[in-house]
């Protein structure tokens, strides 16, 4: 890279701040987008010193480099730096490239946590409560409806799906099923 910083410890002398005509040259130089090959944005663009000036960086057109908003930002926070190669081409080195990922330890940690099935238990369910009685084929078709509609289902949707229910309970050989297989089978439906 070119020349720029202070010798033998003293302070080196800021520039001065980009003026409007060589930001623009920058950017056009740069094909009026980000120069990160791993953005190429075209708002927000800034002309940026790779040489920082308070580091005794020149303003000049060979310190410069086109970037957006956000590049601009992760350049000064550390998270991206630009070098440039022995055949002057920019390297755009982002702080994560270096990280190392070793996942077998959280693999075996996510293989340790118990598969947990969710279950339901219908409350509302005259089966479920042991009231025993002998029941209609209207009444537990009412009560899936009506656990339907506990679960959002509109009502011409619930009443379509639980009529539907019964069709295909009773195509399978089942005449007499209980709410709580209509009601299962009704929520399995796909919306009507």
């Amino acid at each position: 890279m070119h020349g720029g910083g202070a010798k033998g410890g003293e302070r080196p002398a800021i520039d001065r701040p980009n003026t409007p005509q060589l930001a623009r040259k920058v950017k056009l130089r740069d094909g009026d987008c980000c120069a990160n090959p791993y953005c190429r944005r075209r708002l927000g663009l800034h002309a940026h010193h790779r040489v920082y000036r308070w580091k005794g960086g020149r303003t000049e057109l060979w310190n410069e480099t086109c970037v957006c908003t956000t590049c601009h930002a992760l350049l000064h926070l550390g998270l991206l730096v630009i070098e440039e190669r022995p055949d002057g081409k920019l390297e755009w080195i982002r702080r994560a490239d270096g990280l190392v990922l070793d996942l077998d330890e959280e693999v075996k940690e996510v293989a340790a946590i118990p598969v947990v099935i969710p279950q339901y238990t219908m409350v509302n369910a005259p089966e479920a409560s042991g009231s025993g009685g002998v029941e209609t084929i209207e009444k537990r078709l009412a009560d899936a409806t009506a656990l339907l509609r506990e679960l959002g289902v509109q009502r011409g949707t619930a009443d379509e799906r639980v009529r539907g229910s019964i069709e295909r309970l009773r195509a399978a050989g089942k005449p007499e099923p209980t709410t709580v297989e209509i009601f299962e089978l009704a929520l399995e439906a796909p919306e009507v």
